[in-house]
């Protein structure tokens, strides 16, 4: 499953390559809930190649995935979330930070995570209990997160919700909280390569709410098998329905004190 899914993410990549290479008409994007929300040609045949594969390969699979499913995840034994293209809008303007995304899970539990940045030439994968792993040039690497053991000397990144222009719950609180209490935060505009970064050590730590489990399942499995923590804001366990994640390195004075910095800014934001 691992082989064929990391093929099938590369031949995606490859597709994403040749539309930014030739470029987006404007007929080929669209808008979907917002102005910041949008949609490409590229999307929907990336999706096309990925769900053709998994439906030839595991025809008894069920498949969650962006541009084709809504609501909640099903419960069924076996499951792929599947983003096709993490990062449209940085895709759209020919920014290379984005990847296609995919996860498998076994009866609610992930287990495998495949996340393949094609601008890198970078495949990040992990099985559950084998390891986080790049692969780059032919070669695997094993991922560790960081050791940094407190929050001040941290790099993080997190998202904005599309409905941002409108809704008033949109992380802009917990951003200017977190920011003043780390080196800096960044936003890549790709959920999907914060988890993974997260899992190489390049960032302590990731946030987002409002966001969907073909998101952060896989970042999810990359971090745990780095060696990293993943909670929701809560600070409770992540689930595939959970709608906020939390990924760290597992410090505790980092991810606690993410944690206490979002409570933080969300009191305040609700205060009457």
């Amino acid at each position: 499953m691992l082989d064929f899914a990391m093929n099938v993410a590369e031949q995606a990549g490859q597709m994403l390559l040749g539309y930014q290479r030739s470029g987006l008409s404007a007929d080929q994007i669209r808008i979907k809930s917002g102005p910041a929300d949008l949609a490409t040609e590229a999307d929907v045949e990336s999706e096309r190649l990925i769900l053709g594969a998994i439906r030839a390969e595991y025809p008894s699979h069920a498949v969650f995935s962006e541009e084709s499913s809504s609501g909640e995840p099903p419960d069924v034994e076996w499951l792929w979330l599947v983003d096709p293209l993490d990062g449209t809008t940085n895709f759209a303007h020919r920014l290379p930070i984005f990847v296609v995304n995919l996860a498998l899970a076994h009866r609610g539990e992930v287990v495998m995570a495949v996340t393949h940045d094609p601008s890198a030439g970078r495949t990040y994968w992990a099985e559950r209990g084998s390891g986080a792993w790049v692969r780059a040039n032919g070669q695997d690497r094993p991922l560790q997160v960081s050791v940094t053991s407190d929050l001040q000397h941290s790099l993080l990144a997190t998202g904005f919700p599309y409905d941002r222009a409108t809704n008033p719950d949109d992380n802009v609180a917990e951003f200017v909280a977190l920011d003043r209490r780390t080196q800096a935060v960044r936003r890549l505009g790709s959920s999907a390569l914060a988890a993974a970064w997260v899992a190489a050590g390049i960032l302590e730590g990731y946030w987002e709410a409002g966001i969907k489990p073909w998101d952060t399942a896989a970042g999810s499995l990359l971090v745990h098998e780095a060696g990293g923590a993943i909670s929701d804001h809560s600070g409770q366990p992540w689930r595939l329905a959970s709608r906020n994640i939390l990924v760290s390195n597992g410090q505790p004075a980092v991810h606690r004190g993410i944690l206490e910095a979002i409570a933080e800014a969300r009191r305040r934001l609700l205060q009457p």
